[in-house]
């Protein structure tokens, strides 16, 4: 042992090394600004305490000044390992790791452990970082779709509306709808250059489109026909539905040749009457208001009204509706 310091007091002294020897925890300076606290809050920057065997269980500093240290789970998470009472272990989830420290900034808490909305509440004026705040903004986007419906990403930044009333008043007539308004026809007067394939040569005929306008053409098999389709007087027409190569009927709709109401292929529509879907905000009710399935489009007041999705224009609709630029051509 080395030589007593000039005016030291052997008796104090003995005491001293006597609890030393018992291994007890260190001594700290209160007024430090905090180590890591029984809680679990890292403290502002100040280094860990050495303790004695007993350092595991001896909280660093009950009453230290909480800061954005590592959340943890309290003084057996602190004590790293026998002896030394260490900066808590980063990842403790939950409201334990949220509630650390006496005023400490759990922002740690959400970002290092990802515990949601439970983690991330759990301390004081503390904000989750992409816990139940990103979990509720991407509820709040499905809210008004039914299931397995997905939001289209296109109409993130638009209004969403229950009536063209709730549509901003633009220089561009705003309207509201489920999805964008589109518009095959407009413009100048259809064009008609024949009336019949008479008006055409010899190896073209005369079609008419969609808005009207009529085209002198070449025919099949000049210009061959898709394999879904068959040459019939220099027109290529769909294969009947029951015949070899045939295209499918479309969705909703049945093979059946025979039957009063097919199509020129076939093809009939399944009646919900006899066990077939409507979609979803249609009823099944067959009359003059229905479609050829037999369903209507279900009438509401509110969303409450259909069975999911939202109430648009007074209609059920398996989505919600936003305001639109309606601006048909002229």
């Amino acid at each position: 042992m080395g030589a007593l310091l000039p005016g030291a007091n052997p008796g104090v002294l003995g005491l001293i090394l006597a609890v030393a020897a018992c291994g007890g925890s260190a001594t700290h300076d209160e007024r430090a600004p905090g180590g890591p606290s029984s809680t679990g809050s890292g403290g502002v920057g100040a280094a860990p305490v050495q303790g004695g065997a007993s350092g595991a269980e001896e909280p660093a500093e009950v009453n230290g000044q909480g800061g954005p240290g590592s959340p943890g789970g309290g003084a057996e998470a602190a004590g790293a390992e026998p002896g030394r009472g260490g900066a808590a272990p980063r990842g403790g989830g939950g409201a334990e790791a949220g509630s650390a420290g006496l005023g400490g900034t759990p922002a740690g808490v959400a970002v290092m452990s990802g515990g949601g909305a439970e983690a991330g509440s759990a301390g004081l004026g503390g904000k989750p970082a992409g816990g139940a705040e990103a979990g509720g903004a991407a509820g709040a986007a499905s809210v008004g779709y039914c299931p397995g419906i997905d939001p289209d990403p296109a109409t993130s930044t638009r209004t969403r509306c229950t009536t063209h009333a709730d549509c901003p008043t633009l220089a561009v007539l705003t309207r509201c709808a489920t999805e964008p308004f589109t518009f095959a026809c407009g413009g100048p007067a259809p064009v008609r250059t024949c009336a019949v394939d008479g008006d055409c040569a010899a190896e073209a005929i005369c079609e008419e489109d969609a808005c009207g306008s009529t085209w002198c053409v070449r025919g099949c098999p000049d210009l061959p026909c898709l394999g879904t389709e068959t040459c019939v007087e220099k027109r290529c027409v769909e294969r009947p539905c029951d015949g070899e190569g045939a295209a499918a009927c479309p969705d909703r709709h049945s093979c059946r040749p025979e039957e009063p109401g097919a199509d020129a292929r076939g093809c009939v529509p399944d009646a919900c009457a006899a066990g077939a879907t409507c979609p979803e905000g249609w009823d099944c009710a067959p009359g003059t208001a229905a479609d050829v399935h037999g369903c209507v489009h279900r009438t509401c007041s509110a969303a409450a009204d259909c069975d999911c999705g939202s109430c648009v224009n007074g209609l059920c609709e398996a989505s919600p509706g936003f305001c639109f630029e309606y601006s048909p051509p002229v």
